[in-house]
């Protein structure tokens, strides 16, 4: 296959041969009056992958979309597809692409490319990890840090949270005393090189508007020091981090007023780099998502269910809120966990509530999750403001003498916005009722009958299909896992579309329609409205004005 391409390349007009000793193909190419030679080796399973294309001369100018290996960047793997039968073409055209990328370079048409990638180039020369938790970007100062390796470090702006991560992450417990401090720096200097030395630190990394903190945060953090610096590459802002042994100073006592010239006399020195984690819950749903993600909104989940977990699992996924608070009294047992968000690992004397925070900041450590173990009707008698700080109160208790308390508290303007979730027996159907505006009559005729009970269901008198187990508090509604996560999903996109998105004051029922062939199949009685609706349908209706 080697010699079909160098005879294809020569026939092409390129100076190429087979290394036979190396298994590799060389070709000289002459771009902008410069000798460049390309080294073209096959891979494993070449033609199904792209050739590698690699260039190990040095050079007087940058040239961007080079690995550390010296194989030039030429394909985008994740865009590019590669056709087997045409493997002659395409060793044409990573020739043809390799030549183009040192002629920009030498015409420094690409200079920004190379800076867009300053980044990657450090992270494959670091030597060091930092996990960086929760932080303000917005300015430069000193932050907390823990050393948990020789070589990996975690770090936020609160002593508590990083204190608490390190015993989520590890069990084991820290203090104050465990931590240290490190700098970060809000940059406003655009990099345009990659930095190799002390001097370049402060020149690329500090600014003049830095240095004050920068000197004094040398002076008392002389072994070693750890900086962050923040600054944006044309295209948004990155994250470098730097680690600077101790200062040589010929055994005279570093000051005040002589630090600045012993980091002059150190200004050759090399340092060691950092690569960024950057763990922000921001950067998470930028990155792994689709950059929509708000997180806007503080949240009170009542009731840790399986409605209740799944519903705080969709919530924080689709950017609603990373501020969340959960409340139930009930233990996790193996009895929930087949239709839960949390499995066995939280069994051993976990409350429903704990289990799931513990859950969430396992996923996601920056967002603030909170469980709580209180009975529902201790939140209801709460003083006044208890609900001030919530933007939206999710009740998932199945329990209709309680929900009908969250809609009292909503009237008496307690709750900012209430949302009330409950499926029926076999998930026939699933609802949600939001209320975010006045309290109408129209909203009240549409939720309850004369005798105060609510009217919204598919089947006719779902008691009838609790089942129940040997003992006490037994009872239970019989549905699966799946069809659970199913309704869950349907309906907080629908939410998040026609509710969120649109900050729309009113109030709405959503109902979700599961299982409904099923349920005609077996008898269900289901009430005659409904009974010609196919599965899996949703609907949004307005329930405030006429």
């Amino acid at each position: 296959m080697h010699k079909k391409i160098v005879s294809y390349l020569s026939k092409q007009g390129y100076i190429c041969r087979y290394e036979d000793e190396e298994n590799v193909i060389t070709i000289d190419i002459c771009v902008e009056a410069r000798d460049i030679q390309l080294v073209m080796k096959l891979p494993r399973f070449y033609p199904y992958e792209f050739p590698e294309i690699y260039c190990y001369q040095e050079f007087d100018f940058l040239v961007p979309h080079v690995y550390t290996n010296k194989q030039l960047c030429l394909f985008d793997e994740n865009e590019e597809t590669v056709y087997p039968n045409q493997y002659l073409e395409i060793a044409k055209i990573s020739i043809e692409r390799a030549i183009k990328l040192f002629q920009d370079s030498i015409l420094k048409n690409n200079l920004l490319e190379y800076n867009l990638e300053a980044v990657s180039y450090w992270n494959t020369k670091a030597e060091s990890f930092v996990v960086m938790l929760r932080f303000d970007e917005s300015y430069s100062h000193y932050m907390w840090a823990y050393q948990m390796t020789k070589s990996s470090y975690v770090c936020s702006d609160s002593e508590i949270e990083l204190i608490d991560f390190i015993r989520r992450l590890r069990n084991q417990v820290i203090d104050k005393q465990d931590l240290k401090q490190i700098l970060f720096v809000k940059s406003d200097v655009v990099i345009t090189m990659l930095i190799s030395k002390l001097t370049d630190v402060n020149l690329w990394l500090i600014g003049k508007k830095n240095e004050k903190l920068y000197l004094d945060y040398m002076l008392k953090n002389n072994s070693p020091s750890l900086i962050i610096s923040s600054f944006n590459n044309t295209v948004g802002n990155c994250l470098l981090g730097i680690k600077i042994g101790k200062l040589k100073s010929n055994n005279v006592r570093i000051t005040r007023k002589n630090i600045a010239g012993v980091l002059r006399a150190n200004s050759g020195r090399k340092f060691e780099k950092i690569q960024i984690c950057d763990m922000r819950m921001k950067r998470l749903f930028t990155r792994g998502g689709d950059g929509r993600a708000m997180f806007d909104k503080k949240c009170l989940f009542v009731g840790g269910g399986s409605v209740g977990s799944y519903l705080v699992k969709a919530v924080t996924e689709i950017g609603i809120s990373d501020d969340i608070t959960i409340i139930d009294k009930d233990i996790l047992t193996s009895d929930n966990i087949a239709r839960h968000l949390c499995g066995a690992d939280k069994l051993l004397s976990e409350n429903k509530a704990e289990a799931i925070s513990t859950y969430m900041l396992e996923q996601y450590p920056t967002m603030r999750c909170e469980g709580i173990y209180k009975n529902v009707l201790e939140i209801i008698e709460e003083p006044a403001d208890f609900f001030d700080e919530y933007d939206i109160v999710f009740v998932a208790v199945g329990n209709c003498m309680l929900e009908k308390q969250f809609v009292k508290l909503y009237k008496e303007g307690r709750i900012k916005q209430c949302v009330l979730v409950w499926v029926e027996p076999y998930l026939v159907a699933g609802h949600v009722i939001v209320l975010n505006t006045d309290y109408t009559e129209k909203t009240n005729e549409y939720l309850f009958d004369e005798c105060g009970n609510f009217k919204i269901s598919v089947i006719e008198n779902s008691k009838q299909y609790m089942k129940s187990e040997a003992g006490c508090q037994s009872a239970y509604a019989p549905y699966a896992g799946f069809e659970l996560q199913k309704f869950i999903l349907d309906f907080v996109d629908l939410y998040h579309r026609e509710v969120y998105e649109k900050e729309c004051k009113a109030n709405y029922v959503i109902d979700w329609f599961g299982r409904m062939k099923w349920a005609r199949m077996n008898s269900i009685a289901i009430k005659p409205r409904y009974r010609s609706l196919e599965d899996r349908t949703i609907n949004i209706q307005r329930i405030d004005i006429e």
